[in-house]
């Protein structure tokens, strides 16, 4: 969602950029806040990370975050 954010400002300027990330700024949240009570630890994750993204990106910091995901590395 950082990256989303950053499209937008680069290309369009910062007042677009909000434009079009407001909704799924306040959309992440709403399903941030649902899976919160309903004990969904994955789900509650990846809507805090998309809530994360866009508030980082509208502050003005870096893009900091990236998925640990298990790929494995062949032998060269």
């Amino acid at each position: 969602m950082w990256s989303t954010f950053y499209f937008h400002k680069k290309h369009h300027g910062i007042f677009e950029a909000y434009k079009k990330t407001i909704f799924k700024f306040f959309s992440a949240l709403f399903k941030y806040l649902i899976f919160l009570i309903l004990q969904k630890k994955v789900k509650k994750n990846i809507y805090f990370a998309r809530m994360s993204g866009i508030f980082n990106a509208a502050i003005g910091k870096k893009s900091w975050f990236r998925t640990n995901l298990n790929h494995s590395i062949e032998n060269k």
